[in-house]
């Protein structure tokens, strides 16, 4: 059986799987959607966060330890990935002035 070209979900990249091929049958199942560890690790940890199962917190945590910056997400994913790396900034205090007229 001649394998399947496929794109990753999270980065867009085309390889070859083929989960009912004899080349292929000692890769992971999960290969059906992502073609590395990476990928697969990036996509669960957003999906983890976008159902509320992680906090901001440790999705960036997480994300930490599982991205090289050597991989180029797409779109979706590397605007979800800045989502939950980009820094809080503090909110000012702001204060009310009353004037008396």
């Amino acid at each position: 059986m001649k394998s399947k070209p496929r794109i990753c979900v999270t980065c867009g990249t085309t390889y070859e799987y083929c989960p009912k091929c004899t080349k292929d049958a000692d890769k992971p199942v999960w290969m059906v959607a992502f073609h590395t560890e990476e990928c697969r690790k990036v996509y669960n940890i957003i999906a983890k966060y976008n159902t509320g199962d992680v906090t901001k917190e440790d999705a960036k945590k997480e994300l930490a330890d599982a991205v090289t910056h050597k991989t180029k997400f797409t779109k979706p994913i590397q605007d979800k990935v800045n989502e939950i790396m980009k820094e809080e900034q503090p909110k000012a205090k702001t204060k009310k002035i009353v004037t008396e007229n």
